[in-house]
């Protein structure tokens, strides 16, 4: 649920100025790199459904679990470390508004697409996940997409090697590439 939270967080792009919520505990530094620069918005768009997906779901707000996630952090990423326990408290106060769902997302998807009320926007997206997924899982999650799409807008914000947006709608279907990135988000 950590990544869900990423409209209470502060971003700095070494800009001079704190986009997000300049407040948070949690602020993601990462340097602008290339010839152009994004369009940022001081304002994040407006969260009003959260759904977390997860084979087996992990609970940061459950000793074992921090300390299972912590150990993931490579132990010189002091920063990230910290943006992380930040996330947790911030994860303790918001966990009631996070509906959590077990289970694999190329089965369970569809589901949790028709129970999003239609006047909210619906973004899925996914977080370096999808190369430890089957060619067959891949096929399943964008047939759902797909077929969400016929009905109503769906955007997919994927980041594997390059950030990229892809929209599904009754009009016809479309992507980007926005961006590339350090996996870690240090350069955009």
């Amino acid at each position: 649920g950590l990544h869900l939270l990423w409209d209470m967080y502060g971003y700095d792009y070494g800009l001079g100025q704190i986009y997000g919520n300049p407040v948070s505990p949690v602020r993601i530094k990462s340097e602008l790199r290339g010839q152009t620069s994004p369009r940022l918005q001081e304002a994040l768009p407006k969260v009003t459904s959260r759904v977390a997906i997860d084979l087996l779901l992990v609970s940061p707000t459950t000793k074992n679990d921090i300390m299972w996630l912590d150990a993931l952090i490579w132990p010189e990423h002091e920063s990230r470390r910290e943006s992380f326990h930040n996330a947790i408290e911030i994860l303790k106060q918001e966990k009631a508004n996070i509906h959590f769902v077990e289970g694999d997302a190329a089965e369970v998807l569809e589901r949790v697409l028709v129970e999003i009320p239609s006047d909210e926007i619906l973004c899925v997206y996914q977080t370096h996940i999808w190369r430890q997924l089957s060619a067959e899982s891949k096929r399943k999650l964008l047939g759902t997409l797909e077929r969400a799409g016929r009905a109503r807008k769906v955007f997919f914000v994927s980041a594997i090697s390059q950030l990229r947006l892809e929209v599904f709608a009754p009009c016809g279907n479309c992507s980007w590439t926005l961006a590339n990135y350090e996996q870690h988000g240090r350069w955009v």
